[in-house]
């Protein structure tokens, strides 16, 4: 049976977990929710690796700092190709099909022949 975790006492979301087959090592876990709620528990690494409660707390704050302070994902550009507004890049001359999925539906529904 796979000994449980023990919360930090110093860190807050760190756990701590005693090696079953090793003695006097142990292996530290970060636990954090992103901005949906959904729960995430990552493995950080073990006491004889040089990982410590600390650096465990640090790779977490990193991990939260990340989560809250993303950038959002750039809106494609608007182009105007034969009269009718595009989305992101769309090359007519050689058939191909990248692009938003109304422009593709506009291409085959024959908007540019």
């Amino acid at each position: 049976m796979r000994p449980n975790k023990v919360k930090s006492e110093k860190y807050l979301g760190v756990y701590i977990q005693k090696s079953a087959v090793r003695e006097d090592d142990e292996v530290y876990y970060i636990g954090y929710r992103d901005q949906h709620g959904r729960a995430y528990y990552e493995k950080v690494g073990w006491k004889n690796e040089g990982y410590t409660e600390e650096e465990a707390s640090k790779v977490r704050s990193a991990r939260i700092h990340e989560i809250r302070h993303r950038m959002p994902a750039a809106a494609p550009k608007c182009i105007k190709i034969a009269g009718v507004k595009m989305h992101g890049f769309f090359d007519v001359t050689w058939g191909n099909l990248r692009g938003c999925w109304r422009c593709r539906r506009r291409f085959l529904a024959g908007a540019f022949h």
